[in-house]
């Protein structure tokens, strides 16, 4: 059985861009009992919430996450967290109640949206999902304490079933902007948390990608901030983005102008593992042909040369 250790080792060869669940649609719900590797079917839900919850995923580009905290609900009212993430502030939406367990078959995730608010105060879900994976557990828990001593008492971080990527644990979305981070150190903890709650995205380094967009997006968009330095949420826009003959052309806009990055997707030299206990596999990175110099320069800033991303 490899180590965590070992498993963490490795996986410091794999860059974080382009890493994050494509997602637009966050089902999120309170659950305080027992959680196996794959909830919520490997839960104590009762079967017709197990059965709404899989409707719900269903749908494109929608995820599930169960989340708890000590002293949350243990009977059958839960918080329910509905977001639709998007790229731009005016286009999220997102809606959170309580509600009883035998109202979950009649909600509908669309009509509550369409009549909730544009977006509420910053929600962090931390992934502590030991029995998906060890690393989570072990690294994910000293996360998440560190993140709800930073939100006095506010109740707006949870610990999180599996959000992707064990390998980069600590790891950690924040909705509902939907944006991912990994390998976030505990020093850096506090400041990661005010960032968000001025509407920056600190850690720019920690940044796995904006979940609302397709892996190659999600890189371009890491990549351009870092060599910019640009923190604003708001500050880098998606402007184009097709796919050719393998080739990922990628137009982002910033605050000096379009860019144009061009990515392509390949096998990387360096194995990680991609959980806990696994043997060491490939996994596919994006190697830049063009782009601004800056970018380009990233590729032998800390990572192998023109390696400048992977996916989950």
């Amino acid at each position: 059985m490899r180590t965590m250790e070992f498993c963490r080792q490795q996986s410091l060869a794999e860059p974080l861009y382009g890493t994050a669940a494509q997602v637009r649609r966050w089902i999120v719900l309170e659950d305080c009992s027992r959680w196996g590797p794959k909830p919520p079917v490997d839960s104590d839900l009762p079967e017709f919430a197990v059965a709404w919850l899989k409707r719900c995923a269903a749908a494109d580009d929608a995820r599930i996450q169960l989340v708890r905290r000590p002293g949350g609900a243990r009977d059958s009212r839960r918080r329910l967290i509905i977001v639709d993430s998007a790229e731009i502030d005016e286009q999220r939406r997102a809606v959170e109640l309580d509600v009883e367990l035998d109202e979950l078959p009649s909600i509908d995730p669309d009509a509550l949206l369409a009549r909730g608010g544009p977006t509420f105060a910053p929600l962090w879900l931390v992934c502590t999902h030991g029995t998906r994976d060890r690393c989570c557990a072990k690294w994910g828990m000293p996360l998440w304490r560190a993140l709800h001593a930073c939100d006095g008492g506010r109740g707006r971080v949870w610990q999180s079933s599996h959000i992707g990527g064990h390998r980069f644990a600590p790891t950690a979305v924040s909705l509902p902007h939907g944006i991912a981070w990994g390998r976030v150190e505990l020093d850096r903890a506090s400041e990661l948390h005010a960032a968000v709650e001025r509407g920056e995205l600190a850690l720019l380094d920690c940044l796995r990608g904006r979940s609302c967009h397709p892996p190659a997006v999600q890189a371009a968009e890491c990549l351009l901030r870092r060599a910019r330095r640009l923190s604003a949420d708001g500050a880098v826009r998606l402007v184009d983005y097709r796919e050719q003959g393998g080739h990922h052309h990628v137009r982002l806009s910033s605050p000096r102008g379009v860019e144009s990055l061009v990515f392509v997707r390949r096998l990387g030299q360096l194995p990680t593992v991609g959980s806990c206990g696994d043997e060491p596999g490939p996994r596919p990175r994006f190697v830049v042909l063009e782009g601004p110099k800056d970018v380009l320069s990233l590729a032998g800033d800390g990572v192998p040369p023109q390696e400048l991303g992977s996916r989950s």
